[in-house]
């Protein structure tokens, strides 16, 4: 079986950019971290095809069963799925005051944000997750089974929602208000980042081999990916006995 994955970010305005950078500071934090020697052997090799470097230069808890409630999953989802811990080292060096950053609009538009940022990475993350069993949790799994679709309808679901949320985004970029020409240029500056965080988010997942292998650049071309099979994971192991089951496509 195959199937196909949206291009959600077919119109999204920053084009891909990678920090000039990224070279030298992914040698010394690699070297830190081999020294540092934190991982079992296998669950080292796994980490490293994340090259979560490139995700930062480029720009959960699980559930036993799975949300019934689409807009349930989204609430707790917003909360775990890490993007507003790294939308915050956006703005680092910046002086919003709490009437600021707090404000209705911006809290509106960092939730469309971080919901986006779900979406795409459950939709990038399904296969694999399914593999192993552990796609109770995840928004195409949650699609499914409230509104009883197919895998192929849930993906067409979820990224219809996904344009929704641009284009609330987008609109809502309208509606910031002004706070006086100083503020102003900064906020300007943090909402580009996000736009920018975002593109380096969907480079990334393509562009390291946690999702894709090899085959990145390929999938992220044609869309089109096999429906891998199940895979036996064994979830009774803890802390160096832990194994990452490597999934090929």
């Amino acid at each position: 079986m195959f199937y196909y994955i949206p291009d959600t970010m077919a119109n999204w305005p920053p084009p891909r950019i990678i920090s000039p950078h990224y070279e030298e500071v992914k040698a010394e934090s690699e070297g830190w971290l081999r020294g540092l020697k934190p991982f079992h052997p296998q669950s080292q090799k796994a980490f490293e095809k994340g090259d979560f470097c490139r995700f930062a230069s480029l720009a959960y808890p699980r559930l036993s069963k799975v949300c019934r409630s689409i807009e349930g999953y989204l609430r707790i989802r917003r909360d775990n799925v890490g993007s507003l811990f790294s939308f915050a080292l956006l703005h680092l060096g910046m002086d919003f005051p709490d009437e600021v950053f707090y404000h209705p609009v911006l809290v509106e538009l960092l939730r469309y944000m971080s919901d986006i940022v779900l979406i795409d990475n459950d939709m990038l993350s399904y296969n694999r997750e399914q593999a192993i069993g552990d796609a109770s949790y995840n928004i195409i799994t949650v699609i499914m089974h409230e509104l009883h679709l197919d895998l192929g309808s849930a993906f067409g679901w979820a990224a219809k929602y996904h344009a929704e949320l641009r284009e609330r985004f987008f609109n809502g970029l309208g509606r910031v208000p002004s706070w006086g020409p100083t503020i102003d240029k900064q906020m300007q500056e943090f909402l580009d980042a996000l736009a920018i965080w975002l593109r380096g988010n969907i480079c990334w997942s393509f562009e390291s081999e946690r999702y894709f292998g090899k085959k990145g650049a390929e999938i992220q071309k044609t869309r089109i990916l096999p429906l891998l099979p199940k895979i036996k994971v064994n979830t009774e192991l803890h802390r160096e006995d832990v194994v990452v089951a490597e999934v090929k496509l």
